[in-house]
């Protein structure tokens, strides 16, 4: 208003830096408003403006409901502004503070700050380095809200494909948005099945605040769960296996009969995991596990079906029956059980207890995925690899969806075919932003291969020094490659020192 050369636009800047300072908290009256002031050319604005500026300097008046709803929308728009631009420069934290910011001034979400925190939230999720399935599941949420406006302007209707992009994208969760809900809402066999899930996209810390939730509730499978979490360790998110807290949350199932928790108690004494190694006593813990699978199971418990199938299968307890534990998997996955999918896939494939059939094999992972049960995307590739089904676009792609749940194996699966031009063209670039992504996730064979790019100057500038840092990583990780080729650096005298 003050910039116009319509000089009765000068009240309205007073109006609005009366709204200004109000809600600064500011009342006093400053000489800003005496910047007012139209240049000599104007004679419209001189005219007013003596009168404005001889008003006295006293505190605003108290605004009106329509005033301040006028003076919201504004900064509402400067708001939503500031969040277009931080969306822009990839600030997507700041992004969605100022969005927040915008709708509360609002009042209300409309059909541009819903788009925008769509498109915001999809890029974040897309880049964090966890998967967050209760983001996503909000995400998903959002989008569906959006695709229940009426009265579509034509500007809404070209947003709706980036939406439903969007949808797609994450499309692999949708099963997943009750399981979500169940566990927010306190379901402690939800956030079990939350846990499984975000066990199966790498992303430990989650599953383990889920498992803490539902084991609060005494739901058995917690404690078995945590105790294999503690046992296994967490390489990605520097948690070293600790054994001790392993057998504790171990017992607490024992307490309750729990057959998995017995089983893996047995284990810890089979290969003396933080106990003096006993096998005598591991084969009483399998049997007292045997047992209890098979109690659980005839009352039709499907964890406990799946799990009798895993020790048909399994010859530490010298009890291998594939045509048993094929069908236990059956029933277990009558019940809708993931795993038991994979399971009964991975018979088929190997052809144990059954006759042998791809196609069976296949649909029996794909079944298992449709469930969360992400692993199976390496398996399911694997198969389109064999000579007989070979099939190297299926394959990629399955590669890929792996990746996406953040499989460090098949990240180095993509960066091999890129760099060694394997049934694709070879992409140099692209194989190292593989590699890459896999040494991030604490990938030792792609620490080391990045290693042998720079060694070679495979799409890089060649450094022996920087091939010597890479390696370094690699055998700091135990991993042989990584010795072999510091070895060769030094015996040859390669950016280090002969010797």
């Amino acid at each position: 208003a003050f910039s116009t050369k319509n000089g009765y636009l000068f009240d309205t800047a007073f109006t609005v830096l009366d709204h200004a300072e109000i809600l600064a908290k500011n009342p006093k009256q400053t000489s800003v408003r005496y910047l007012i002031n139209p240049p000599d050319d104007q004679p419209k604005a001189v005219k007013i403006v003596p009168k404005a500026v001889d008003k006295p300097i006293v505190a605003a008046k108290p605004m009106t409901n329509s005033q301040t709803t006028a003076s919201q929308n504004i900064i509402a728009k400067l708001k939503f502004e500031d969040a277009q631009d931080a969306y822009k420069r990839e600030d997507y934290l700041t992004a969605l503070t100022k969005l927040d910011d915008a709708e509360k001034l609002l009042g209300q979400i409309t059909a541009k700050t819903l788009y925008l925190r769509i498109m915001i939230k999809s890029k974040s999720l897309t880049n964090q380095f966890d998967i967050n399935l209760e983001q996503i599941a909000l995400l998903r949420d959002n989008c569906n809200q959006y695709f229940t406006q009426k009265d579509i302007t034509t500007e809404q209707e070209s947003k709706y494909k980036d939406v439903y992009m969007v949808l797609e994208v994450f499309k692999d969760y949708e099963p997943f948005d009750n399981i979500v809900k169940g566990a927010k809402a306190g379901n402690a066999k939800n956030m079990v099945a939350l846990s499984e899930v975000y066990r199966s996209v790498y992303n430990i810390p989650k599953a383990k605040e889920w498992l803490q939730l539902a084991a609060q509730k005494q739901e058995v499978t917690a404690f078995n769960n945590l105790g294999l979490i503690a046992e296994i360790g967490d390489v990605l998110h520097d948690v070293k296996p600790d054994y001790v807290k392993a057998m504790s949350y171990y017992l607490e199932g024992n307490a309750r009969n729990d057959a998995r928790s017995l089983y893996f108690t047995g284990r810890l004494y089979y290969y003396g995991s933080g106990v003096s190694k006993d096998t005598v006593i591991a084969q009483q813990w399998f049997e007292k596990s045997f047992a209890s699978a098979q109690k659980e199971a005839q009352v039709g418990n499907a964890d406990a079906m799946d799990f009798l199938g895993d020790l048909y299968t399994n010859s530490l307890l010298k009890k291998v029956d594939y045509v048993q534990a094929f069908n236990w998997y059956t029933k277990a996955s009558e019940k809708g059980n993931a795993k038991a999918f994979a399971s009964i896939a991975s018979l088929y494939n190997n052809g144990y207890g059954v006759n042998k059939s791809w196609e069976k094999a296949v649909a029996n992972y794909e079944m298992a995925i449709s469930k969360g049960y992400f692993w199976s995307y390496i398996s399911i590739a694997s198969l389109y690899r064999q000579k007989d089904y070979l099939d190297d676009n299926k394959a990629q792609a399955l590669y890929l969806r792996a990746a996406e749940k953040n499989s460090s194996y098949a990240m180095q699966v993509l960066g091999d075919a890129y760099f060694y031009g394997t049934r694709v063209t070879r992409d140099y670039p692209t194989a190292l932003a593989w590699y890459t992504k896999g040494a991030n996730r604490n990938s030792v064979y792609c620490i080391n291969q990045i290693g042998e790019m720079y060694f070679g100057g495979s799409g890089v500038t060649q450094s022996y020094t920087i091939a010597k840092d890479w390696y370094t990583k690699a055998a700091d990780r135990d991993y042989a490659s990584g010795y072999h080729s510091l070895g060769y650096l030094y015996y040859y005298g390669k950016g280090v020192v002969q010797n």
